[in-house]
C-alpha cells in the first residue's frame, strides 16, 4: 500500500468548544483512520497512516492550523502485536 508510517497524534485544544471542529477536521482527512475523544493532556487521539515522515510532517503542520489546536504531540508506532481484530467477546 506504500503507507509505512502509523503515529499517535494528541490534539491539545484551547477549550472543549473546538471539539467539534476537530471532529470535523479528522472526518476530511483520509490520512487519519481512527479518532479518540480523550481525558488527560489532549483533548483528541488520532491514528495516522502515512506514506513517509515527510508526509507525517506535512499532517502535522495541516493539523496544528485548525480551528482551536494549539499544539499537537505525536508518537510513531513502531510495531504493533495487537490489532483491534483481538476483541474478547464474553
Amino acid at each position: 500500500v506504500g503507507l509505512d508510517v502509523s503515529a499517535f497524534i494528541t490534539v491539545i485544544s484551547e477549550s472543549s468548544s473546538h471539539y467539534s471542529d476537530v471532529v470535523r477536521e479528522t472526518n476530511n482527512s483520509p490520512e487519519i483512520i481512527q479518532c479518540f475523544t480523550t481525558t488527560g493532556n489532549g483533548s483528541h487521539v488520532l491514528l495516522a497512516l502515512v506514506e513517509n515522515t515527510h508526509s507525517l510532517e506535512k499532517l502535522l503542520r495541516k493539523i496544528q492550523s485548525w480551528p482551536g489546536v494549539m499544539r499537537t504531540e505525536t508518537q510513531i508506532i513502531l510495531s504493533s502485536y495487537k490489532g483491534i481484530n483481538a476483541v474478547l467477546i464474553p
